[in-house]
């Protein structure tokens, strides 16, 4: 059995204005959720990992989503 490698990239931002960092966190916080929410319906097989199939699942109920731009989505 293998096993999957997770990577994870940690940067700090410095000098950022206070409207900047409201920026971020608004983004970093819907994202969040926004990716809890989809893992969830994959984990449970409620939808497919395609970006697609979980857009379609999430369009109309994710507050999340509606909340980030569709590119930052």
């Amino acid at each position: 059995m293998s096993k999957k490698v997770k990577r994870t990239i940690v940067f700090e931002l410095s000098r950022l204005t206070e409207e900047q960092e409201i920026i971020l966190g608004y983004l970093t916080y819907h994202a969040g959720r926004l990716w809890n929410k989809a893992n969830y319906l994959v984990r449970n097989k409620l939808a497919k990992p395609h970006k697609f199939d979980l857009y379609n699942k999430l369009k109309d109920t994710s507050i999340h989503l509606r909340s980030l731009q569709s590119r930052s989505a």
